[in-house]
């Protein structure tokens, strides 16, 4: 039976390719509904963890101002109101969607059980404060923030509401709940406007998307249709859709668990998808809802264009096959004729077909021809790519060899391509054009390559590839195109190397550079070759244009501040860059305008291209400049206020004390005369106490002043702690028992005898300390403990400080006013009742610290008395070290002179010792301002030879004008000096 060529190819080819084709495309479409299903299930949970993440990180950003001021409260218990009001207004400021944040307290028996809550909150685009308690007793028990964060003991978040006083916003309160001791002490509240996180995810939602927030009850806090929020819930939808599935699914996120369900029936006759995920740190669960049709579009538009595309190239596949059998067909007998005479060697013969079968003769001629052309291949082939075949197979380094046909088409790629981009030669070769990525650089490529494959020989150009692990890489790729004989195109050869790595360090730097808010440049020394936009700002300039190819040297001051030109300033400057890796300077700029600044500039060598060049980065100093000068001449003007103030201080004080030493002298004079009535004492006890006060107040803020202005002069010296402290015993101890006191002193058995300090300094810190516990303890005692402690060790000795507390059982002070007594006039309400000047602690504080010593830290219980304490380092000594003129408390007579006949029966009697005795017993009483004491020892040194004529006159005019400062002063010299 005879059959044709056509018809025989048809039947064996067009119908099993036909039946392939149905087969791939139902499993295609198959495959593609399976994978793109699993697609938009990830995609969904994906989104809703992303959504999810959005809430709960702005939840969590205002959750943390609540924690953070908890941990403020419970770290300073003792915060003012005025504190705790400045910290609720602070926090409105950290965070827009935070609406109010308060500070409420338990109830505090201290304060006659009121209740205490600072509340801070937003209203008409302005921060407004109010004390809850003034509105409501917020512990009654129908409050959440208080009484479910109070019994979970814990932070909580609270079911959302509705706040009806500022306009129906949607709200939720976070509650921290804060303890001292571990008791419970109340609770720190932050407001959530949830309006605010709204707005900010509704930006970002797809239109085809809903989004929905349930509480731990089920209440939508978000929803579509926002007439729902708090007013509907999921559960009720379940019900009134009466759907199982959508209650399912309610309980689920209830729980807080996650994943994605299909449903029907939800708010929309549809099926839906609906992925839920749980929000962090809260009890709150999210949910992410969409049409299946949407869903699914993706799925049904990707199978209907696999589907086209395989029928029509099925369609395509037949109508070719049809019209290439058709002209096969025809010319078969001549081509048999043909390849006949080529077989032959005959190439120019032109043979008719004798045969009756075009197949047969086809087959019988070709055979002898091809074997002929077969072994003339080899043999051109062989001689070509003998040694440059090896070259291509064994090429490395991201390197790989292809090569084009003279139709466009890739007819072969080296096996390196395998190495770098993941495929086999077959599978680039055949579906090169596949893993070509949409770029401008690729449409760029395709057209090198076309003008190439046109005969044009073209540059080395980029292009875009997709490697199999779905990375894309950048090659360099340069192609030559391939004549033959007859000068026409037969192939194109080319050369592709990966340089991603190269790219991606080079747009690293890139960005880097132009992104810098510092004036950055590229430069060697024939000029600039690039600059960044902070470059273009300083200097003035609109572009890049303006300032390549310019030198850098032309950018500054002709000459700089040192009179050296800057052209050769720049070049050592380059030169010690290029032997040291960078050079840094600061050199005098000018702006485009004329305009010159200051600025320092680093240059940094490097190499490119084989190239010198220097990377350069310039920082304007104008304000830095400018600031620095600001300070210098404020820190000038200060001292000359400070200077001003302490000499102003200095005379002021002498002037002041003179006067009010002579007030209070005759006083004390009137006080002793016999003819003063009782009515008339009291009249100069008042003048007495109203004198001492204010001269106290007057040698305090000289003191003050002293220490402020650093002219505090310590005398540090070797003196006998125990006779020291005991000084000190004996100069309070008539205060304490005028009050009924017990007064103690304790010096540790441990403590070395002889110790080095400033001994006037530190009584003066005692006195004062020990004088405030005795005037605010009305029963009880008052104790001063002296003892060591160790500090460190240095050099294999061990360093000890010396430590003093002083501990009273008097009236105490207020927590909210410890923080304040140390300060300069600030006295707690106590201290200014009793009066007082408020400069003693202040002083007190100042002193230690130039001694070197510690802070004087202050534990006091209200009402049941205060404990000061300090130290000051321990610095011992020998006997020998104590200065002859040193005289200790114990050798100056506590009593007046009780015979002072005994001084004057002989004039050859007095001793030195004794001499040096009462003088100093003069200077104490001068101190005291006690007249009639100065009087009866000026009478006994008077009538001794002890002092010369003329000072014994000038003593005596000064004690007459109660000049007390000028006697003290006069005594001083005399204890340093030969008195006599």
């Amino acid at each position: 039976m005879y059959l044709s060529i056509r018809f025989k190819i048809i039947l064996l080819t067009i119908i099993p390719v036909a039946l392939i084709y149905l087969v791939i495309l139902g499993f295609a479409l198959l495959q593609v509904q399976i994978d793109s299903t699993s697609d938009v299930e990830e995609e969904m949970k994906r989104l809703t963890q992303h959504y999810a993440g959005i809430f709960s990180g702005f939840l969590n950003e205002s959750a943390q101002i609540a924690r953070s001021t908890a941990a403020i409260v419970e770290q300073y218990p003792d915060m003012t109101s005025r504190q705790l009001y400045a910290q609720v207004k602070s926090n409105l400021r950290h965070n827009r969607i935070v609406y109010g944040s308060a500070i409420a307290f338990e109830r505090d028996p201290y304060y006659d059980n009121e209740l205490f809550a600072p509340y801070a909150y937003r209203t008409s685009g302005r921060v407004q404060t109010l004390d809850i308690a003034d509105i409501t007793d917020y512990t009654t028990g129908k409050w959440q923030w208080w009484d479910k964060a109070k019994q979970a003991r814990k932070p909580i978040w609270t079911d959302p509401y509705f706040d009806k006083g500022v306009g129906d916003i949607i709200m939720a309160t976070y509650a921290v709940p804060f303890f001292y001791q571990k008791k419970f002490k109340g609770v720190a509240t932050i407001d959530v406007q949830l309006e605010i996180l709204e707005e900010a995810v509704d930006q970002g939602i797809d239109v085809d998307l809903d989004l929905l927030i349930i509480t731990k009850k089920g209440d939508y806090v978000y929803h579509p249709d926002p007439k729902q929020v708090l007013n509907n819930s999921i559960y009720k939808d379940a019900q009134k859709y009466q759907r199982k599935a959508l209650k399912d699914l309610a309980d689920h996120m209830v729980a807080g668990k996650r994943g994605v369900v299909q449903l029907d029936g939800w708010e929309k006759n549809q099926r839906q998808w609906v992925a839920y995920y749980p929000l962090l740190n809260t009890e709150w669960s999210i949910a992410l809802r969409v049409p299946e049709n949407v869903v699914l579009a993706k799925v049904r538009r990707q199978g209907m264009k696999i589907a086209s595309v395989l029928i029509l190239s099925l369609f395509l596949i037949i109508v070719t096959v049809w019209l290439v059998i058709g002209k096969i067909t025809q010319p078969l007998a001549r081509l048999a004729t043909g390849v006949k005479s080529v077989a032959a060697g005959n190439l120019e013969a032109r043979v008719e077909a004798t045969t009756h079968d075009e197949i047969g003769l086809l087959a019988q001629n070709f055979t002898d021809m091809a074997a002929k052309l077969s072994k003339r291949e080899r043999d051109i082939r062989e001689a070509r790519s003998q040694g440059f075949s090896r070259i291509v197979q064994g090429l490395k380094g991201r390197y790989f060899y292809f090569s084009y046909d003279a139709n466009g088409s890739i007819s072969y790629v080296s096996p390196s391509v395998k190495e770098i981009l993941g495929y086999t030669s077959k599978e680039f070769q055949h579906f090169f054009n596949d893993y070509l990525v949409d770029s401008p650089i690729n449409t760029s490529a395709e057209e090198k390559i076309q003008l190439s494959l046109q005969g044009e020989q073209q540059e080395g150009f980029d292009m875009e590839l997709v490697s199999r692990q779905n990375e894309l890489l950048r090659f360099e790729v340069n192609i030559v195109p391939v004549f033959g004989e007859d000068g026409k195109l037969v192939a194109l050869e080319g050369m592709a190397h990966d340089i991603t790595e190269r790219k991606r360090e080079e747009e690293k730097f890139r960005v880097l550079f132009e992104s810098s808010s510092q004036a950055n440049l590229l430069c060697s020394k024939k000029g600039i070759l690039d600059c960044n936009h902070a470059f273009l700002a300083l200097f003035g300039y609109d572009s890049k244009e303006e300032v390549l190819g310019s030198h850098l040297y032309s950018y500054t001051q002709a000459l700089q501040a040192d009179g050296k030109a800057s052209f050769d300033v720049l070049n050592q400057l380059m030169a010690q860059a290029v032997e040291s890796g960078y050079q840094q300077k600061e050199l005098l700029f000018e702006k485009l305008n004329g305009e010159v600044f200051p600025a320092e500039i680093t240059l940094t060598s490097a190499s490119m291209n084989d190239q010198e060049v220097f990377i350069g980065l310039i920082q304007d100093l104008t304000q830095r400049k400018q600031a620095e000068k600001e300070i210098i001449r404020a820190k000038e003007m200060a001292e000359k206020a400070n200077k001003a103030k302490s000499e102003f201080l200095s005379n002021m004080s002498h002037e002041l004390r003179t006067p009010l030493n002579g007030v209070l002298g005759h006083a004390q004079i009137l006080k002793n005369d016999t003819a003063v009535n009782k009515e008339q004492i009291e009249s100069l006890d008042a003048i007495k106490n109203c004198g001492s006060h204010l001269l106290t107040l007057i040698n305090n803020v000289l003191d003050l002043s002293k220490i402020e202005a650093g002219k505090i002069e310590l005398q540090i010296k070797a003196v006998e702690l125990p006779i020291l402290i005991e000084g000190v015993y004996d100069m309070v101890l008539p205060r304490s028992s005028a009050k009924g006191l017990t007064l103690q002193w304790y010096i540790k058995d441990d403590l070395p005898k002889i110790i080095k300090i400033d001994a006037t300094r530190l009584k003066q810190v005692l006195i004062n300390l020990l004088d405030n516990a005795i005037k605010f303890t009305h029963d009880g005692q008052v104790s001063l403990h002296v003892s060591k402690e160790y500090v460190s060790e240095q050099h294999g000795a061990q360093q000890y400080a010396l430590c003093f507390v002083i501990a009273d059982t008097g009236i105490g002070i207020q927590i909210d006013q410890q923080a304040t007594i140390f300060e300069a006039f600030k006295q707690a309400q106590d201290g200014i009742n009793a009066g007082g000047t408020g400069l003693g602690l202040a002083i007190s504080q100042r002193l230690i610290k130039e001694m070197g010593g510690s802070e004087i830290h202050l534990k006091s219980d209200y009402g049941q008395g205060s404990t000061f304490s300090f130290s000051l380092p321990l610095i011992e000594a020998h006997k020998s070290e104590i200065e002859d003129d040193v005289v200790q408390d114990k050798q100056i007579p506590s009593e007046p002179i009780s015979d002072p006949v005994s001084l004057l029966d002989a004039k050859t009697i007095i001793s030195q010792e004794d001499l040096t005795c009462l003088l100093q017993r003069l200077q104490s009483a001068s101190e005291m301002g006690d007249i009639s004491q100065i009087k009866e020892i000026h009478t006994i040194i008077s009538q001794t030879d002890a002092l010369s004529n003329e000072r014994q006159a000038k003593m005596t005019r000064m004690m007459h004008d109660f000049d007390f400062d000028g006697i003290q002063n006069m005594i001083k010299q005399l204890l340093t000096t030969d008195i006599r």
